[in-house]
């Protein structure tokens, strides 16, 4: 096995793991059979947004179902034209990258807020509550496929203040280009390999929860590496598990390399709190509610600064806000029944799941059972060889699962049938 391909693999894996700390099957945009308005696809990407937050904190969708690898992979090539760098490994870095964003998804809480234009791209803005109650913002980067389908090009998070595209070239660029014929043949070592060592090293000490490891090989890297945007994140990560100073330490070095990065009013949140100046925690909120184009959840942390800050009738008055908007939002899930675009994944067997019932999918379907008419939909199906799956109002099931007390017992390409508690069965087709 050449080192070369050792080292690719392992360059896989730096792309793979770093940017997922901030928790080809679909034809290229080029290729599709006809324009959509801007109008329509706003539209489609604020359904699919929906979607992709009731589903991803479930573990419910997959990369192949979310993303176009293949556009992304070639976003990430045109931003390292000139660069020398080599870009075989890029594809699988990319897939791992996203299969492990969304395994860090799992668990969280996401909520689509709004879908907005940039530099003509259209993106689903998306709030992140981690498990450890972390805050972050997602936009994802939408184009729609043939046959309506929503698929996601990029991915921007504001902990990282940059597209994934962006991030891959900056570690693509970071780890250098590979050594020529004739530095191999001379045995000259090249630094790149060097650099991708070092970063890997912090990666495996990341994963495997050795915090402490982390500041102590951080501390010895080069100040090229040192100023590396997902190093200083990883370092950033493991301070806050072992100590206030360490963590303001990491916040401090942040705000120093990366003064106008959108992601450094979202840390200075939590150090101007550690910090006592609530004030200035309050003026890095308003900025980034700006910044977000307006989100009711930052009332919560305005309530918590003010009550510190003894100013109890300001905090009252927005914990009121913030519940309102709290409930509003569960009352709407809670009413929601449909909008929710079928997934039909690129991991499935071609040919079990026809264009006519992919068209089908984004159409309302019939309900053929005499009781209660209408009252549920099938909005997409998966056929799976050992486990298929289908959307009916909002919701996933397999067979075996109940549906507003309706037990799913065959799923079929074009159509589900259930049993109600009285025994009779129900028929859930597509028009």
């Amino acid at each position: 096995m050449s080192s070369q391909s050792s080292a690719r693999r392992k360059f896989a894996r730096v792309f793979g793991t770093l940017w997922a700390v901030l928790a080809g099957c679909i034809l290229p945009l080029d290729s599709r059979a006809a324009e959509t308005s801007q109008d329509q696809l706003a539209k489609e990407c604020a359904a699919f947004a929906t979607m992709f937050s009731d589903f991803v904190p479930k573990g419910r969708l997959s990369t192949a179902e979310a993303f176009d690898v293949e556009t992304l992979v070639g976003r990430t090539k045109k931003l390292l034209q000139g660069t020398g760098v080599a870009t075989e490994a890029l594809p699988n870095a990319t897939r791992t990258a996203l299969d492990k964003a969304l395994a860090a998804l799992q668990g969280t809480q996401l909520q689509f807020l709004r879908v907005r234009q940039d530099n003509g791209e259209t993106r689903a803005l998306l709030r992140v509550i981690g498990r450890e109650n972390t805050l972050n913002y997602l936009e994802l980067v939408c184009e729609l496929r043939l046959m309506k389908q929503v698929k996601i090009v990029d991915l921007y998070s504001m902990t990282s203040g940059e597209l994934l595209s962006e991030t891959m070239q900056r570690i693509a660029i970071m780890v250098g280009p590979e050594p020529s014929l004739f530095d191999r043949l001379a045995g000259r070592q090249n630094a790149g390999l060097a650099k991708g060592k070092a970063a890997l090293e912090i990666v495996k000490l990341s994963e495997a929860g050795d915090h402490q490891g982390v500041l102590k090989k951080f501390n010895v890297l080069s100040p090229e590496l040192q100023r590396q945007k997902l190093l200083i994140m990883l370092r950033a990560k493991s301070a806050s598990k072992v100590s206030e100073p360490e963590y303001l330490g990491a916040l401090r070095f942040w705000r120093a390399n990366y003064p106008k990065d959108p992601a450094v009013d979202l840390i200075s949140i939590d150090s101007f709190f550690l910090q006592q100046k609530y004030d200035m925690a309050l003026e890095a909120i308003d900025r980034l509610d700006a910044s977000v184009g307006g989100d009711p959840y930052l009332d919560l942390y305005r309530s918590t600064l003010h009550q510190k800050m003894g100013q109890n009738d300001l905090a009252e008055t927005e914990k009121r806000q913030y519940l309102a908007y709290v409930q509003n939002i569960a009352k709407e899930k809670q009413s929601r029944r449909g909008e929710i675009p079928a997934v039909l994944g690129a991991q499935q067997p071609p040919g079990l799941v026809p264009p006519s019932v992919r068209q089908a999918a984004r159409t309302t379907a019939a309900q053929t059972a005499p009781a209660k008419p209408g009252a549920m939909r099938l909005q997409g199906v998966f056929m799976r060889v050992d486990n298929p799956t289908a959307i009916i109002s909002g919701h996933t099931v397999a067979i075996g699962d109940s549906v507003e007390g309706n037990k799913v017992v065959k799923i079929e390409a074009s159509r589900v049938v259930l049993q109600n508690p009285q025994g009779e069965l129900i028929q859930l087709a597509y028009q």
